[in-house]
């Protein structure tokens, strides 16, 4: 997810970032996305 995430530029929101893993073959939800981008942004 944080590949996704900085591969993104940090642009992505997790609706995006899920679809993308989902596309990856990863069956992940919003909900299990979302509080990780958050700890992403927060040490950012």
């Amino acid at each position: 997810m944080k590949r996704e995430y900085l591969d993104s530029r940090k642009n992505y929101s997790s609706p995006k970032i899920t679809q993308q893993l989902n596309k990856k073959g990863m069956k992940v939800s919003q909900k299990t996305v979302t509080p990780i981008i958050v700890s992403f942004t927060a040490r950012i």
